[in-house]
């Protein structure tokens, strides 16, 4: 079986390819024609800053898996984090797709299921939390300027409404797993009365594994303060990659306006996690965003494909190649039989 996978897989990644490159090929065509206008040396920076922000997120990975008392070789943890970049843009599921690539390849290398989920929820905590950070050092910049715009402060309070939520349950597990099981038994309750309504068949019984979850969870993140600290540390550097990212982009076309670039990443990141990476609509309206700001709308609408172009194909070109080694690896797509990659810290 896992050799038919290592036959099949490749081909699954190739029609994915196909599929991504016909419906985004008029970005990508626009993409190509915005590189002949920009500025070289901030646009290496730019390119630089790219793989320092998925370097850096692969060195966030392997603060978690240490985390919870696995350790994963550096080498491993990078095609791993360009797969899951690859399986989300894909699948543009919010995150959804990379998260289930996670826990599957965890699971494949002998990880507990349990403990593979805490991993997950670990992650999203440490990604969405060291965006915050980003986004409160925009928001300080912005507001005594007076240039806070109302887009910015919506999203502002989703996020954090977000990522308050994620925390308060991470308390109610480390502290009371019975008022954890039963917030999570209301939801369970809410959504099957919808499917049922539907006329869907109910879910499976979920909520005494995700208690316990994030239990483990909680219990691994109190237990070890100094490497959990380390870790959400290494999230925030690889935010400001990003940011740096996109405000050498900003250079490269010449808005050099830092605090407007920092907002214009705050609002592009806010959309793509909210809009599901849908096609051409989060280039347009962070072109708005930018104009908002005062870029000329040739140099916004310019920057905007350039700065999704870049973040958006050359993950996905290194992740359609990362994706086949991940799984061949005894990662996802097939059962390992040599020995895991995890090993267990003496």
């Amino acid at each position: 079986m896992a050799k038919r996978w290592n036959l099949i897989l490749p081909l699954l990644v190739l029609a994915a390819v196909a599929v991504v490159v016909y419906l985004k090929r008029g970005d990508l065509g626009n993409f190509a024609a915005t590189l002949r206008a920009v500025q070289p040396l901030p646009f290496a920076i730019a390119f630089c800053c790219l793989f320092g922000r998925y370097l850096t997120h692969a060195w966030a990975y392997k603060g978690l898996f240490r985390l919870v008392d696995e350790n994963v070789p550096y080498s491993h943890v990078v095609p791993l984090v360009f797969s899951v970049t690859f399986a989300n843009d894909c699948a543009p599921t919010a995150g959804t797709a990379g998260s289930v690539l996670i826990a599957g390849w965890c699971c494949k290398q002998g990880m507990p299921g349990g403990k593979s989920v805490s991993v997950v929820f670990l992650e999203k905590l440490g990604y969405f939390g060291g965006f915050a950070v980003v986004m409160l050092v925009g928001v300080a910049i912005l507001v005594p300027s007076g240039q806070m715009r109302w887009f910015l402060v919506a999203g502002a309070l989703v996020m954090a409404l977000m990522i308050a939520f994620v925390v308060v349950v991470l308390v109610m597990g480390y502290r009371s797993q019975g008022r954890l099981l039963a917030l999570l038994e209301r939801i369970s309750a809410l959504a099957n009365t919808v499917l049922v309504k539907l006329k869907r068949e109910p879910l499976d019984p979920w909520t005494k594994r995700v208690t316990a979850s994030f239990h483990e969870a909680a219990v691994m993140v109190a237990g070890r303060p100094l490497p959990a600290v380390n870790t959400f540390v290494r999230f925030v550097l690889a935010h400001a990659f990003d940011c740096c990212c996109f405000v050498a982009t900003g250079f490269a076309f010449g808005f050099t306006a830092i605090p407007f670039l920092i907002a214009g990443y705050v609002a592009g990141f806010i959309i793509a996690t909210f809009i599901l990476q849908t096609i051409g609509a989060v280039e347009v309206l962070l072109a708005i965003i930018l104009g908002a700001y005062g870029a000329a709308p040739a140099v916004a609408a310019a920057m905007a494909l350039c700065y999704r172009g870049l973040i958006f194909w050359v993950p996905f070109a290194i992740g359609a190649v990362c994706i086949n080694f991940t799984g061949r690896a005894g990662g996802v797509f097939s059962k390992a039989e040599d020995k895991p990659l995890i090993e267990e810290r003496l």
